[in-house]
């Protein structure tokens, strides 16, 4: 079997029974070509190709396997199930699409009653582990392995997207089911304003200016959801790198289908007490996207449009210490700040 060592020996004589003939002792190795063997060099690189495709195979299966229990389909099967297919994988290449597998299977939070970001937390350690044994195997040329690289930006990608999550998924394990009622205060000239166009788009359309408006859904984000409504930067090595922190610019999803629930989760809070508007910032910051005030905008004026009426006026425009507006304020005043430098 491949690895064993053989050993034969070759004797050398001229003269039959002379006590001048000489033995040598040689040693083969069933991996390397066999001595004396006419297309030695052809088995052995068929030898070496049978053996990569095995391996590849293989590879392949604990792939498949791994898929497999995070599909839609009857297998039964728990957690842990799913985590030692994990670790059966070495391959960096597929290490890193199985941090995608993961991070955006329903299967693990809706059937295997998995919290949150955890398995994904457990996948990435795992995936940290084999990374850290290719850099010491490897050296400093390891650095510039493709596979390497890919998996590097894989482990920071989700490592931003997990914390964003657990900023989001703390709030609205915390916050109240009802919306909250916050002091109102009395409305301005603009706000009394506005207030009448709503009246007067009821008498001329007949219908309510907010009745196609869709309220958030109540019951906390599961981490699927967050991690499936964002993108990663379509060409990440030429993306911008935030070295400090470890982070890239990671975006909502361009289809507004999915971002719109998103979108809404992420600035409820400011709608909530004044203490909660801060987390609106903390999730954005983990994205990599605080600074990029003009995107914050837009999606607040997304969010902001989608309100019904009664909370945009009570909770946002009219109410006391308003988190909406003290935000918003925040946001222009950087602004202008860098305008005049």
């Amino acid at each position: 079997s491949t690895g064993y060592i053989t050993a034969c020996y070759i004797a050398h004589s001229n003269v039959p029974f002379s006590n001048m003939n000489q033995v040598e002792r040689i040693r083969v190795s069933l991996n390397g070509p066999r001595l004396g063997s006419k297309g030695s060099s052809r088995e052995t690189d068929q030898t070496t190709r049978n053996v990569s495709s095995l391996h590849a195979q293989e590879a392949a299966n604990r792939m498949n396997r791994l898929q497999q229990l995070l599909g839609q389909t009857n297998v039964e099967c728990e957690s842990v199930d799913v985590f030692k297919a994990l670790e059966e994988i070495e391959s960096l290449e597929d290490l890193a699409i199985c941090l995608d597998t993961v991070a955006t299977s329903p299967v693990l939070e809706e059937k295997m009653s998995v919290e949150g970001a955890s398995f994904q937390k457990l996948a990435m350690s795992r995936c940290r582990v084999k990374f850290d044994e290719a850099i010491q195997k490897g050296g400093e040329e390891a650095l510039t392995n493709p596979h390497v690289e890919t998996l590097a930006f894989k482990l920071a990608y989700y490592k931003q997207i997990v914390n964003a999550y657990e900023f989001l998924h703390k709030y609205e394990m915390g916050r109240e089911k009802e919306e909250t009622t916050m002091e109102v205060k009395q409305p301005n000239n603009w706000g009394l304003e506005a207030a009448g166009w709503t009246s007067t788009y009821l008498k001329i359309t007949k219908k309510l200016i907010d009745g196609e408006t869709i309220p958030p859904p109540n019951e906390p984000v599961m981490f699927y959801e967050f991690a499936t409504s964002l993108m990663a930067p379509k060409n990440w090595k030429q993306a911008k790198f935030d070295d400090e922190n470890g982070r890239y610019p990671v975006y909502l999803s361009d289809s507004s289908r999915t971002r719109r629930d998103m979108v809404a989760r992420i600035f409820r809070p400011l709608i909530d007490d004044v203490f909660s508007f801060k987390v609106v910032n903390q999730i954005f910051e983990s994205l990599g996207i605080n600074d990029d005030y003009e995107y914050k905008l837009r999606c607040f004026g997304e969010w902001f449009i989608g309100l019904s009426v009664k909370v945009a006026t009570k909770n946002a425009v009219f109410a006391m210490n308003s988190p909406s507006i003290r935000w918003l304020k925040e946001i222009t005043s950087i602004q202008i700040d860098q305008t005049l430098e």
